[in-house]
């Protein structure tokens, strides 16, 4: 039998009512492996905080709290954790252990990919300024963090319904000509928006 709220609402697995009225909800992190609680004073509220966890879960973000409320400065200490090493004294082992520590945390390779692509050119800079003699960033990428999900296309028989459904709707009907466009040309959106009409 369903669990229900003190209105006689059912709730969904993971979801409780505390003493005091509030709405619970828990669920484990996937990429940590951490329970996390998630609470809200109106069920409909966090209904839709849970949505936005589960949309978080299927693009393989971490949904920990304590990730959430990093701040960029918190982010940026994180990402000079190496900081305090002379760049004359920085190591490839440095490097390698900085991508191995983020790979462990959960982040995406593509993740890894963006600080490599930040910290490789400044040591360029430091080679090509005669600070040092050889970069040690170069070539440490490897395959650390996460794989990327596959994505997967719209068949045709999707792509038709979407294209109905956009055409009946009087909300999104004016984007029917992109769309087509999109399908037959097989366009990202962001290449799409970047057509000139």
């Amino acid at each position: 039998m369903a669990r229900k709220d003190n209105k006689g609402r059912n709730l969904k697995t993971g979801e409780s009512q505390c003493p005091d009225g509030h709405y619970m909800y828990r669920y484990k992190d996937e990429i940590t492996g951490k329970r996390v609680t998630i609470y809200d004073m109106d069920l409909a509220s966090l209904r839709e905080q849970e949505k936005k966890i589960n949309k978080d879960i299927d693009d393989q973000l971490i949904t920990d709290t304590s990730v959430k409320k990093l701040t960029v400065n918190g982010l940026f200490e994180r990402y000079m954790a190496t900081k305090n090493i002379r760049v004359v004294d920085f190591k490839t082992s440095h490097v390698r252990t900085f991508f191995s520590g983020l790979s462990d945390e959960g982040l995406a390779h593509s993740t890894i990919k963006s600080m490599y692509a930040l910290l490789n050119p400044a040591f360029n800079m430091a080679v090509e300024d005669g600070i040092i003699r050889k970069n040690p960033v170069t070539g440490t990428l490897g395959d650390y963090g996460a794989a990327a999900k596959e994505k997967e296309a719209l068949t045709l028989e999707q792509q038709e319904k979407l294209l109905k459904f956009v055409e009946n709707s009087k909300v999104y009907k004016p984007h029917l000509p992109m769309m087509q466009i999109m399908f037959g040309a097989c366009l990202r959106i962001s290449e799409t928006i970047g057509l000139t009409w």
